[in-house]
């Protein structure tokens, strides 16, 4: 969730971007328990998924650090 926050933070403001990444965990984690179904996510195959998608969020917060340099709302 934080680099998922870090890299919105590059095109949103900052406080919308931990909202927003808060949001994105509380609703599956809310859901899941819901259903009761059982944790996919601990398994193997959603650990490469979820490796995956946090090397996609480093690309992004690297390719756009020059938004952190100069701040967000330039």
């Amino acid at each position: 969730m934080c680099a998922f926050t870090l890299a919105a933070a590059t095109v949103m403001d900052p406080r919308g971007a931990a909202v927003t990444a808060g949001a994105s965990w509380v609703l599956p984690a809310f859901l899941l328990a819901a259903s009761h179904v059982p944790l996919l996510i601990v398994q193997r195959n959603a650990q490469f998924a979820c490796a995956a998608v946090l090397c996609a969020y480093a690309v992004v917060v690297l390719a756009r650090r020059d938004r952190f340099e100069w701040g967000w709302m330039r």
